[in-house]
């Protein structure tokens, strides 16, 4: 089963996209923040992210390092 990691501060928006995707078989976590997130992904493998690029606490725009950093990060891990 894929886990799939949510990074979004809204928590409304969060629980909506894991319980479809937990409705569809895939094991999903939620982080609340982008420091969270990170401290996960660090902590176990993900096969896929699916990141609010408009998290407060971090630059915004989605060319930033760190966001794009993550992107790599995770599509290396994937298997399609």
């Amino acid at each position: 089963m894929a886990k799939i990691l949510i990074i979004e501060d809204d928590t409304k928006t969060a629980n909506a996209i894991r319980s479809g995707l937990r409705g569809e078989g895939y094991d999903a976590a939620v982080a609340r923040t982008g420091e969270d997130g990170f401290f996960q992904l660090s902590a176990e493998p993900f096969d896929l992210v699916v990141l609010d690029w408009m998290l407060p606490g971090r630059e915004s725009p989605p060319e930033t390092p760190w966001k794009t950093a993550w992107l790599v990060w995770t599509a290396e891990r994937m298997t399609i």
